[in-house]
């Protein structure tokens, strides 16, 4: 997933971790017509990728897109981004529309950030990023992630040469109003994360590139204010890295529990192929209370299941592993194709890619704990005491296998049940944590799907890598709604790994295809 949804190139200038810039625009905002028409009916804004903090990804606002009506969703508007296509099994728009204050906000690979009307699909602004060309010619500046609107400014996470950053812009014109260092000067580093904002610290996740054993994942928090890097953290502790642990790179979003200021997030798989280290392929807490002297750093952490799901399989895969050189001058390598000595050296030391890929989820228990649950690839969810970052329950919801299961839930406060697409088939699953069997099983049935669930007033959407819009009802499992997105405006909506996803506000559901945004509302 991580090597087809971004663009980045193979090599960067280390770059210093310095003070965020205020920026003129260079390459200004193109305003269209006047500004957003806010709704005037309450039906919720998607702010972010999570819709909430606590990564819910359900609009509890919405009450007029019950099952009837959602079974008969038309387009209200289509939006093109005019973009040429893309490579096959990568996407233009990536990432979930976020939705604030009348505007739906978006970012693609071409390197534009827009604001539309919610109501009409009238572009408001458009933002074309400053994007490097290295010496194919191939872009090096991408958003493959979700925006995040914080009051009056839009925070977009972008790929680029001398490694990846955040960019501040208005979210009333367009302009830039800062862009920050570099998140991770690293070569080849680069960020599939979606950026949060938490009391004035921006965090968001980054990686370093795969196949290079001694690379490192980790995230930055920067100030709300002007960019400028507040903390930069790896993964791996560096006297662990000098032992020669790398990997754990952070490309899901966050959940964040406001009352503590305690972040959770988890983390991909380990890069060296002998060892693994405790914080791979494992879940993060992160304080993010600015007063603490632990503000930026890693708490505690639980572990998933390691990268060859059992320590047997681990011991019986050593004597083959353990002939296979690390390979620490092994170059970053272009988007969508893994250099073969990492497949080599990943086989034999029997690793399956068990990350966790989909964004956490925050819930409550019936005694009131807080718990963090998380899909990993391995198709298990995991239920975490955030207290003392242990197993509360492990559910089996889908089998593991390369790239299965990153898919981000939805949970229902309401119905206390959490909504999952997972493999093998693949299949919608609906369960609460504290079950012992599942609620219901729908089929999908569309063989991978990274695309995440979104929940509202009683139904369930994802978008299918077959090109469909899909809606389930949320008690039941019935499908509701099978509809190709090709037929309403978006013909190159299909893409096998893509992450794009579906927010639900102002009584409307926007779904990203492609190169398109298609705005549904019922027919009657």
């Amino acid at each position: 997933m991580r090597r087809l949804v971004r663009t980045i190139t193979t090599a960067a200038t280390a770059a210093t971790l310095a003070l965020g810039t205020a920026l003129a625009p260079s390459a200004p905002a193109v305003p269209d017509t006047e500004g957003c028409t806010e709704a005037t009916t309450p039906g919720g804004d998607w702010p972010m990728y999570g819709r909430d903090y606590t990564n819910t990804r359900t609009q509890q606002s919405e009450h007029r897109l019950a099952p009837l009506k959602a079974a008969a969703l038309t387009p209200r508007w289509v939006y093109h981004t005019g973009n040429p296509s893309q490579v096959v099994g990568y996407e233009d728009l990536a990432g979930t529309p976020t939705v604030a204050r009348g505007c739906v906000y978006i970012g693609d690979a071409a390197g534009d950030v827009a604001a539309l009307d919610a109501n009409t699909g009238r572009r408001v602004w458009r933002t074309p990023i400053d994007l490097s060309v290295d010496e194919t010619g191939a872009r090096a500046g991408v958003v493959v992630s979700t925006i995040f609107v914080d009051q009056q400014q839009v925070l977009v996470a972008v790929n680029k040469l001398g490694g990846p950053y955040v960019l501040a812009l208005d979210a009333r014109t367009g302009n830039r109003l800062w862009q920050s260092p570099a998140l991770d000067t690293q070569p080849g580093a680069y960020t599939h994360a979606s950026p949060i904002v938490y009391q004035g610290a921006v965090f968001v996740g980054f990686s370093g590139p795969e196949g290079v054993p001694t690379a490192q994942g980790g995230f930055a928090v920067l100030s709300a204010t002007d960019g400028h890097v507040l903390k930069h953290t790896y993964t791996i502790p560096e006297a662990d890295q000098l032992t020669g642990d790398a990997g754990g790179g952070i490309w899901s979003t966050p959940a964040v529990d406001t009352a503590t200021g305690y972040a959770y997030v988890g983390t991909g798989n380990p890069f060296s192929k002998q060892k693994e280290h405790p914080r791979t392929n494992a879940i993060l807490k992160i304080d993010l209370n600015q007063s603490r002297s632990a503000f930026g750093t890693i708490t505690a952490s639980y572990k998933g299941l390691i990268d060859q799901y059992t320590p047997i399989l681990r011991d019986l895969a050593k004597p083959t592993c353990m002939l296979l050189p690390e390979n620490p001058t092994l170059p970053a390598f272009p988007p969508f194709l893994p250099p073969l000595e990492e497949a080599r050296d990943s086989i034999a030391c029997l690793q399956q890619d068990l990350d966790f890929g989909a964004a956490p989820n925050l819930f409550r228990d019936r005694d009131g704990a807080l718990l963090v649950g998380d899909l990993q690839k391995s198709g298990i969810y995991h239920v975490v005491r955030t207290d003392s970052m242990q197993a509360a329950r492990r559910i089996l919801v889908g089998i593991g296998c390369l790239v299965c299961n990153g898919s981000s839930t939805a949970y229902d406060p309401a119905a206390r049940q959490v909504y999952a697409d997972v493999a093998l088939g693949t299949l919608m699953v609906a369960f609460r944590p504290d079950a012992s069997a599942a609620s219901w099983l729908s089929p999908v049935g569309d063989g991978i799907h990274y695309q995440p669930v979104a929940t509202a007033d009683g139904v369930v959407y994802t978008v299918d890598s077959i090109g469909f819009l899909d809606a389930y009802d949320a008690h039941t499992g019935l499908p509701l709604l099978h509809r190709p997105l090709a037929l309403d405006g978006a013909p190159d909506a299909i893409a096998a790994l893509a992450g794009n996803g579906v927010s639900i506000a102002n009584h409307t559901v926007y779904v990203a295809a492609g190169s398109h945004i298609i705005a549904y509302r019922p027919l009657l």
